[in-house]
């Protein structure tokens, strides 16, 4: 049954729009890759979803050693992705003005590259 159900990595889903994301892709019956660096929390995620073959990646999805985990992991366990859903965030503190563009611009390419 799970071999016929939409393959779905949502990250950022340790809470706000990336939660919310996952439970709805969940309820429609997809199956879930959880990404987001609490994992507690996605561990707590998991527990909460309809029954399914979800995982949880826990990591910062900006490190390459997170990337390479999630794609051995998906090789493994599902062998294909269907959907990508980007709610990872990056949040800087400070006065926009005075940062260096280099920390203005790391929220973007974080969800970009």
């Amino acid at each position: 049954m799970t071999g016929s159900r939409r393959k779905v990595i949502c990250t950022g889903a340790s809470s706000g729009i990336g939660r919310a994301t996952a439970r709805r892709f969940a309820a429609e019956g997809c199956d879930l890759c959880l990404v987001a660096r609490r994992g507690a929390e996605l561990d707590r995620l998991l527990g909460e979803l309809p029954a399914g073959a979800h995982f949880a990646v826990a990591g910062d999805y900006a490190r390459a050693a997170t990337a390479t985990r999630l794609e051995a992991s998906l090789r493994e366990r599902w062998g294909r992705l269907d959907v990508l859903v980007n709610c990872a965030g990056v949040s800087l503190g400070g006065d926009p003005k005075e940062a260096p563009l280099a920390d203005y611009r790391r929220p973007h390419d974080v969800v970009l590259d």
